[in-house]
């Protein structure tokens, strides 16, 4: 790849250009699609280019990818900017012209599960050798962190000095802010999943993705009572989502593809069950209660560790049996004042312009004005 990209460079010249780059999902994700409709309403001129493709798990889709990583080098080497949400090969590995900037905008609100040069060698993190082999994270010039709190996680992780760090929103707090959004996503619901539009509370079941995929999802749908309420469950594999809508009558898209991203579904939910997930800085940005249901906490903690105090920062109780989390939404009121604290701490945002931020943030990293 380096002896291909030197010659690249040779031929391809930096233009007005960024390139997007993700290997989170085959789809443009949420961010980037706010932050590139800005980016065009700042500056229609600059080209945007946009890769999302996930890593092949056979050899026909590592081979797949192996093609799109040339013609994402061909890309990087005529880009003044190359935007990322995670880890990408062609940017890590390769040696670049000094002008090229990367931004590396992670593809979580805040840190909580920790990764990358946190965890290496250990059972949830990347072999010591095929960190160093893989040049894991290198060639950032910015690394977003959403608060001053998490900017110590985000150094660590990847392996960074504070001069690469910058305190600004991901463009999703737009979207989580927006009431326009919330009417937008409620519409398309209930057009999709009519029997669900049915007068009763929503409740979304969002745990974090496990190697194994054992969430207990049995449980969880016999103790729900659909007298009072509906269950929406976004599983997440390693290649796609799966959601399926539970009412008294019906259940709905039962182990299909997903036809909402889990931050959409935020919207019409008035509950969110989950457990080590990210989800929880969003939930708790829309001011959703939250009821976390650990219960394999001790087990889990184990074998992947917090940047965070879990037990003592979460802004919900930690429950270790499906019957107590079902006996907190039925009967206890959500500690709003909790809420409001975890919220202070780690996503101070209320404007709703993060994506008109970034964009001129990028737009200024063009022009050289960036210091």
């Amino acid at each position: 790849m380096r002896a291909i990209y030197f010659f690249i460079k040779l031929v391809c010249r930096p233009v007005n250009k960024i390139t997007f780059i993700s290997r989170q999902s085959n789809d443009l994700s949420l961010d980037f699609d706010l932050l590139i409709k800005a980016v065009q309403k700042l500056s229609p001129q600059i080209k945007i280019v946009v890769f999302t493709k996930m890593t092949g798990k056979n050899l026909v889709g590592i081979i797949r990818y192996t093609f799109s990583m040339f013609a994402q080098m061909k890309n990087i080497a005529s880009s003044k900017v190359v935007v990322l949400d995670g880890y990408s090969a062609a940017v890590s590995v390769l040696n670049h012209r000094k002008n090229l900037k990367v931004v590396q905008m992670w593809h979580a609100l805040g840190a909580l599960k920790k990764f990358g040069f946190s965890v290496p060698g250990e059972e949830q993190g990347w072999d010591k050798a095929y960190l160093r082999t893989m040049n894991m994270h290198r060639n950032y010039d910015y690394i977003l962190t959403t608060n001053e709190v998490s900017k110590p996680y985000f150094m660590e992780a990847f392996n960074a000095n504070e001069e690469q760090m910058v305190i600004m929103g991901l463009p999703r707090i737009d979207f989580l802010l927006s009431a326009q959004a919330e009417i937008e996503i409620r519409r398309k619901f209930y057009r999709i999943y009519p029997q669900a539009d049915n007068g009763k509370l929503n409740i979304l079941y969002a745990p974090t993705h496990r190697a194994d995929k054992n969430a207990p999802v049995n449980e969880l749908i016999k103790a729900v009572n659909y007298d009072k309420f509906n269950l929406i469950i976004k599983l997440h594999g390693r290649n796609r989502a799966i959601e399926t809508i539970y009412t008294r009558d019906a259940v709905l898209n039962e182990g299909g593809e997903a036809k909402f991203k889990g931050i959409e579904l935020l919207h019409i939910s008035d509950h969110i069950i989950t457990d080590y997930s990210a989800i929880i800085f969003e939930a708790s940005l829309m001011k959703k209660p939250v009821h976390l249901y650990a219960y394999d906490y001790e087990q889990y903690s184990e074998s992947r560790r917090f940047y965070i105090d879990y037990e003592n920062e979460m802004p919900a109780n930690i429950n270790r049996t499906i019957d107590a989390v079902m006996r907190e939404i039925e009967d206890l009121p959500a500690d709003m004042q909790r809420i409001e604290n975890f919220i202070r701490k780690y996503i101070p945002y209320k404007d709703g312009k993060q994506a008109e931020c970034l964009a001129k943030f990028i737009f200024n990293i063009i022009l050289e004005r960036v210091e």
